[in-house]
């Protein structure tokens, strides 16, 4: 299993993709679906007490692409 640093690692990956992700993809529910494929193989290496900190760092890659509401109006 990984280790968070390793986690961590792969999340900063993902959050590096994301903007040639979304120059590549023609919608934006395909973007969703191929961020949705990265963001499980992540989630499933993860030992169980890390999966909510990888959701919360999931979370803050949307959010701070604006691609999901911060939940603040």
């Amino acid at each position: 299993m990984p280790t968070w640093p390793e986690l961590q690692s792969q999340l900063q990956a993902l959050r590096d993709d994301v903007p040639s992700m979304l120059r590549e993809t023609p919608d934006t529910a395909t973007f969703f679906d191929t961020f949705a494929g990265k963001a499980d193989f992540i989630l499933k290496r993860a030992p169980p007490d890390m999966v909510e900190s990888v959701h919360t760092e999931l979370g803050a890659i949307l959010r701070d692409m604006k691609l999901a509401d911060d939940g603040e109006d």
